[in-house]
């Protein structure tokens, strides 16, 4: 099916972000791709699922007509959408049409939405369906790519939610395979040892989640479980010298860490007090580092040490952790933290500064980036959150000031801050276009200074120049 371009007359919306780290200005633009009030409220496309692609931004987003549609972004901020592929609403409007894709080869990607799998074709433009079928909650958890075949998680009203596997044959299509039996709600997918890993729920005990892996060159439907005492895998898995980190509750309401060795043997390395809460699991180097609660642990698989404990705590948001310039970076609720995997290299970034729900931590160019709502000396949270850029030290991270026009409020409506091609992309609300994408520029204040004409390209072939 030919994917026309539908090409929209957007109008961005621009205002001036004010740095005071290095007295950048950086220019934010606002993609109102559904325009128009209803009641009162401007319409919103509510934009999600921000993916890059080779020098491409993909995203899903509903036009005017209230079709949710796949939107592509080039490297000069123009944008089209995929007219012949139209998502369905599987929730009501006013929620995202969640959107996974994954790249297939140079020319190729595959885009899995709620009511099917699409293959598109980058050369011809052209979108063609390899599956049709309820796909609950498409998101990067639930779908994995593992030698020529792809996985992910589907409904139909026969099985319920099962695994569903799919495999190129040797003219480069694609082919659906059968489910693997008795399975439901599979997830946090990772390849060790040439298996594929995954959990899941056995549909036939309903025993909890368990710990299952296939091997590719044996694919026939069926799969094996991992021997493993526990009802909920409280983070997804990782993988570090080969070995699987896993963070668990089990049936008795215990926290275990766990490793999985090459032998495919469990050996548990640490249990935990009840009622710790737990964050993603993040690598740094030969350390897997994770919060519990308000304590900061490290281990090696061979041990586990607490290297922070604090009155804060840790967020268990997605995307809440980064390494930069060889130290990781973790989102608390009030505060980030860094670490060099030591108690003596593990400290506050914020120490001149009270904020409230720091989010979005993203590293684009030699900045590290951040949102979160600045607490003023009265310990009220501000209505908006402000972005925050750095060096990754204490003394060289500020906020960054912004001034909308008709002094609009900013707010990101989205743990993802996407970084592309040096900018920044997430959804943003404001009370002019409501909820739609927005573009941050970094790096303009030269230009200025010297009294340089600018000429940005922006949406649609619209050629803006500033003075």
């Amino acid at each position: 099916m030919r994917a026309n371009r539908l090409w929209m007359g957007i109008l961005p919306t621009l205002c001036w972000w004010n740095s005071s780290v290095g007295a950048e200005i950086a220019l934010a633009i606002l993609w109102d791709i559904n325009p128009g009030r209803s009641d009162n409220w401007p319409d919103s496309s509510y934009p999600d699922s921000f993916t890059v692609i080779g020098d491409e931004l993909f995203f899903a987003a509903q036009d005017e007509s209230n079709s949710t549609r796949v939107w592509v972004a080039d490297g000069d901020l123009q944008i089209y959408a995929l007219e012949d592929l139209t998502i369905e609403h599987t929730v009501d409007s006013y929620d995202y049409s969640a959107v996974a894709f994954r790249e297939l080869n140079r020319t190729e990607l595959i885009i899995f939405t709620a009511n099917g799998v699409f293959k598109y074709d980058r050369e011809l433009n052209e979108t063609n369906p390899i599956y049709f079928g309820h796909i609950l909650e498409p998101n990067d958890y639930q779908f994995f790519d593992y030698g020529d075949w792809f996985y992910f998680q589907a409904s139909n009203t026969d099985t319920g939610c099962e695994l569903i596997a799919f495999q190129q044959d040797s003219d480069g299509l694609v082919e659906t395979a059968l489910p693997i039996d008795n399975l439901q709600f599979p997830q946090n997918f990772l390849v060790f040892q040439d298996l594929l890993f995954f959990v899941a729920i056995d549909n036939i005990t309903s025993s909890g989640q368990s710990l299952y892996y296939i091997n590719d060159a044996t694919h026939n439907g069926t799969a094996d479980r991992i021997d493993f005492n526990f009802s909920a895998l409280n983070t997804p898995p990782v993988v570090v010298n080969d070995k699987i980190f896993l963070l668990s509750t089990t049936k008795d309401n215990k926290l275990e860490l766990n490793i999985l060795d090459s032998n495919l043997t469990l050996t548990l390395i640490q249990d935990f007090d009840e009622g710790y809460v737990a964050t993603a699991m993040s690598i740094l180097g030969d350390y897997v580092v994770f919060g519990l609660t308000g304590n900061l642990w490290v281990s090696d698989g061979v041990t586990a040490t607490l290297i922070l404990e604090t009155y804060d705590y840790f967020t268990t948001e997605p995307s809440v952790a980064t390494v930069f310039k060889d130290k990781l970076y973790i989102l608390s609720l009030n505060n980030i933290f860094f670490t060099n995997a030591t108690a003596a290299g593990t400290g506050p970034l914020l120490v001149d500064f009270s904020v409230f729900d720091p989010r979005n931590l993203v590293v684009v160019e030699d900045k590290l980036c951040f949102f979160a709502l600045t607490i003023s000396e009265s310990r009220v949270p501000a209505d908006r959150y402000d972005l925050w850029c750095g060096d990754g030290t204490p003394e060289g991270t500020a906020t960054v000031s912004v001034s909308w026009p008709n002094n609009q409020a900013l707010l990101p409506n989205s743990v993802f801050l996407t970084v592309f091609n040096g900018t920044l992309v997430f959804p943003a609300l404001s009370n002019e276009v409501g909820l739609e994408p927005c573009v941050i520029v970094f790096g303009v204040s030269a230009a200025f200074q010297a009294g340089i004409a600018i000429s940005t390209v922006l949406l649609l072939g619209l050629h803006l120049v500033l003075w």
